[in-house]
């Protein structure tokens, strides 16, 4: 809803080998997979499948394939509606700026809207930061000096391009 809190629940540590993007760059696969806390990840599962039912939360979506920025976006097109990010000022550059958007991480958790008291409640849980708001006909990330506008139009584009490339 316009408005709403944008957040991201869970423990999350993006990184790039084995996601989606270095899939698309032909870059090969990580040896092996990093450690991941079960019980962390559980408890996060748990608080926010409670919330969703409960109905505190507008929207929930995981964040798997193509990362966190994807994540967000894909839950632009299903509301209908845009989102305002401020992803503060990320260093080390645009790699690390990629790292964080498009990197990917086992279990990772969750891009989360809602009332502000609503995602404050549901950090006192889980760890959540909280870093966007809901509105607007665009997706539009900023981080430092970089701000990335793309309109729900032209991710509507992209993303039924995309359906090509899987029959």
């Amino acid at each position: 809803r316009a408005g709403d809190a944008i957040g991201f629940a869970g423990a999350f540590r993006p990184r790039l080998a084995g996601s989606e993007l270095a899939k698309l760059r032909g870059e090969p696969l990580p040896e092996g997979l990093e450690t991941i806390d079960v019980r962390v990840l559980r408890a996060v599962h748990a608080a926010i499948r409670e919330a969703v039912r409960d109905g505190s939360l507008s929207s929930a979506h995981d964040v798997a394939e193509g990362g966190f920025v994807v994540a967000v976006a894909e839950s632009c097109l299903a509301g209908g509606l845009g989102a305002m990010l401020d992803l503060g000022s990320v260093q080390d550059g645009d790699d690390e700026l990629e790292r964080i958007l498009f990197g990917e991480s086992p279990g990772a958790g969750f891009v989360v809207s809602g009332p502000p008291e609503a995602l404050e409640r549901l950090g006192e849980r889980v760890a959540l930061d909280i870093f966007g708001t809901v509105g607007g006909d665009a997706l539009d990330v900023t981080s430092g000096d970089v701000r990335i506008v793309a309109t729900l139009d032209e991710l509507r584009e992209s993303h039924g391009a995309l359906a090509a490339l899987f029959p």
